[in-house]
């Protein structure tokens, strides 16, 4: 059977990654405001955990 989105498994919890997530359900706004706008429902510690790293933006620059 195919995974639609990664599941891991780390001390007995599943986790998945929000931002495969976000790409499985095709949401069509912007991650950071789909994150602003879903994870106030949720306790950071608890419910999820943040984790920091760059992301590359096409903003449609020209370089």
């Amino acid at each position: 059977m195919n995974e639609l989105i990664k599941i891991t498994e780390k001390n007995g919890r599943q986790l998945v990654s929000a931002r495969d997530l976000y790409k499985g359900l095709q949401i069509a706004q912007r991650f950071s405001r789909w994150v602003e706008n879903n994870f106030s429902l949720f306790d950071e510690g608890v419910d999820f955990d943040k984790c920091t790293s760059s992301t590359v933006v096409n903003n449609g620059a020209v370089r």
